[in-house]
């Protein structure tokens, strides 16, 4: 075998690699209401934003009439080693009542790591929300949860849970939020989850990583509208 031929097989070698990985890791947004299911992929053509790591989608899904919404993960926010993962939502229900789950996060890209865990959500108006962030995902479904909050069924709630994760190398991690909307009703929500190893600093998942979600969503809705 000539140099030159060695060295063409080890560049398209390495670049299979670096293409095999980049695929296994792509941040997924998926929504689900009634028998419509939507599942958005960064940069895939139902995504709003261009910026890797965020996905931006606004349209209608089931007996919703529109839903906003904003994830922000790697390599946005936070690392391999310290997940973030940040989900910005503004959910209107039709005529009738109905039922949205939103699945946000990516697969194949997080640990090897251990540490706190910290998940958050706040918002408004919503009957029977809850939350979890978990493990292990397939297609429209989380695996092994880590974290459940709710259901929260007043006007205004905010709550954080805390406990401690050990992620394996190459691990999903996803954040669930199921909410149940009356009619002709409006929902906003900011959902956080971060993970930080024994003896590293906090990561901000809270006030600044909620303005950047709602300008990028506000940005995304801008758009729509013109």
């Amino acid at each position: 075998m000539t140099k030159r031929k060695a060295l063409s097989g080890g560049i398209a070698a390495a670049l299979f690699a670096l293409l095999s990985a980049s695929t296994q890791a792509v941040p997924t947004l998926d929504l689900l209401s009634g028998s419509s299911n939507i599942s958005i992929f960064d940069n895939g053509p139902l995504d709003d934003d261009p910026a890797l790591g965020v996905i931006s989608f606004s349209g209608s899904v089931g007996s919703f009439t529109g839903t906003f919404t904003t994830g922000i993960t790697l390599p946005a926010i936070g690392s391999a080693t310290q997940p973030q993962l940040s989900l910005t939502s503004t959910d209107i229900t039709s005529d009738s009542s109905g039922g949205l789950t939103i699945i946000f996060g990516e697969v194949s890209a997080f640990g090897p790591t251990s540490g706190a865990l910290v998940s958050h959500i706040t918002g408004t108006n919503s009957t029977d929300l809850s939350t979890t962030g978990g493990i292990s995902y397939t297609t429209f479904t989380t695996g092994s949860a880590l974290t459940a909050q709710g259901p929260f069924t007043s006007a205004f709630y905010n709550d954080t849970a805390r406990t401690s994760a050990v992620l394996s190398a190459n691990t999903d991690l996803f954040q669930q939020v199921v909410l149940n909307l009356p009619a002709n009703t409006t929902s906003e929500f900011n959902a956080t989850l971060s993970i930080t190893p024994v003896g590293s600093s906090v990561p901000d998942t809270g006030l600044s990583v909620w303005m950047l979600s709602s300008a990028i969503l506000v940005l995304t809705i801008v758009r729509r509208c013109v």
